[in-house]
């Protein structure tokens, strides 16, 4: 079976992409990472960044971004699960272990949770933890004095984990299907205030799904691949005037679960990705999948001693390829 990269983190910090940590696909157990690898805008190529790695390799954690810096949040480790934070300056290419402060409000070690930064705040939402247990609060962290401000509980939200966290052009968050701890894939889509935590129901996902990516393009929320428990999805839905749309996706042919999304300038970059409920199948060199007027393609992680030798127009890409879409667009770490 070749290896693909999952569960990782793919973040904007200023004019650079940061992918970090994931996992490799093994047929035992899979392979932790905690490399940065960090993609020019300029000139397009990627490159593994030469760093202290202080931090313990890592899947399923979250990652935001603030100024000049990184951020990841908890995850799962080799030696269990995590609710340490650390930073990352991409101008000092230091990592720094943050001191969190009023941890009553701090949220317990876990993974699979989902993370989204407005201005100076981290909002951060579910997760699993080490006794199979699943929450259904907001937490928010302020980037500046390392202080938790709140931990709220959202009763009329489902508890979850591999869901996905958005923000829409007017300030509104958004919790977006997940998993349970009683292997139920869930169809529920929440749009919260973050200020008040005024909860709205909105339409239900036609069919229910985790692990996959989502997103607002000119004011339409899109979801895109992820997985139930039964197959992995080649096919995504727009939110258009509170009626959910199918978008297929050409020749994306066995779904993207656990990849993730970013925008760069006017290009969108979906980055690495694993097929679920088929896992000892090889993994092609390229997904092509087409979102309406963008192209997405997926393709699988090559080892890191061969990255430093690919380029853009290489025949055989690392990690992502990018593709077109519309500057407008608010992605999983943007808030606009």
């Amino acid at each position: 079976m070749n290896e693909n990269k999952y569960g990782h983190s793919a973040t904007k910090v200023t004019n650079v992409v940061l992918v970090y940590g994931g996992a490799l696909s093994a047929k035992t157990r899979p392979k932790l990472l905690n490399d940065v690898l960090q993609l020019a805008s300029e000139t397009k190529t990627w490159e593994v960044l030469q760093c202290d790695n202080t931090l313990s390799p890592r899947y399923f954690h979250s990652a935001v971004a603030y100024k000049n810096s990184l951020f990841i949040f908890g995850g799962k480790t080799e030696h269990g699960y995590s609710n340490d934070l650390h930073e990352f300056n991409t101008q000092t290419k230091i990592w720094t272990k943050i001191e969190q402060k009023n941890t009553k409000k701090k949220p317990t070690p876990r993974y699979g949770h989902a993370s989204v930064a407005c201005g100076r705040e981290m909002f951060t939402f579910g997760g699993c933890d080490i006794n199979g247990e699943i929450d259904n609060n907001l937490y928010i962290f302020d980037l500046i004095t390392h202080e938790w401000k709140q931990k709220k509980h959202i009763p009329s939200v489902p508890k979850s984990y591999h869901h996905t966290l958005v923000f829409d052009e007017g300030g509104y968050l958004y919790i977006l299907g997940g998993r349970t701890n009683k292997q139920q894939a869930l169809t529920n889509v929440t749009k919260i205030n973050p200020i008040s935590f005024s909860v709205e129901r909105c339409p239900s996902l036609p069919t229910p799904r985790y692990g996959h990516i989502s997103f607002f393009k000119n004011g339409e929320l899109t979801v895109l691949g992820g997985c139930d428990f039964e197959k992995d999805y080649n096919s995504g839905y727009k939110l258009v005037k509170d009626k959910w749309e199918e978008t297929l996706c050409e020749h994306f042919e066995h779904g993207s679960v656990f990849s993730s999304v970013v925008i760069v300038n006017d290009e969108e970059m979906l980055v690495g990705g694993t097929r679920k409920n088929k896992p000892n199948d090889t993994i092609f060199d390229r997904y092509t999948a087409h979102l309406g007027d963008s192209v997405l393609h997926i393709l699988q992680y090559l080892p890191l001693n061969d990255i430093q030798s690919i380029r853009a127009t290489s025949k055989h890409w690392n990690v992502a390829i990018y593709a077109r879409c519309n500057k407008e667009s608010i992605f999983t770490n943007t808030c606009r």
